[in-house]
């Protein structure tokens, strides 16, 4: 795609330093290894040479935690959801503010 990709190295920077940050998560959380398709990765559960079953991957890393409230109003990500989201006017509902990112080349 000739895309110009930032560090991961760089984005987590950027991330650490944001106002919205709060710090590293003080206990491991174990998350889904996903393959490049977006399926988690599984591994085949063996009996000589026959498959009994799979088993998910995981990884065991401490997440990153940040105030949900501020990245909420300042990037307009919703997270939470209800069943009367629907029916919600489209007046209602929360527009996201246009910010431009720290990292982005425009």
């Amino acid at each position: 795609m000739d895309e110009r990709l930032l560090p991961s190295e760089s984005i987590l920077h950027y991330l650490q330093i944001s106002p919205e940050f709060y710090g590293t998560a003080t206990q491991p959380e174990r998350f889904k290894k996903f393959n490049s398709n977006g399926m988690p990765i599984q591994e085949p559960i063996m009996d000589g040479d026959r498959i009994l079953g799979y088993k998910t991957i995981y990884n065991q890393d401490r997440p990153l935690c940040f105030d949900y409230k501020k990245v909420s109003e300042k990037y307009g990500i919703i997270l939470e959801s209800f069943r009367g989201d629907a029916e919600q006017k489209e007046e209602d509902k929360q527009q996201p503010k246009q910010v431009e990112l720290p990292f982005s080349d425009t």
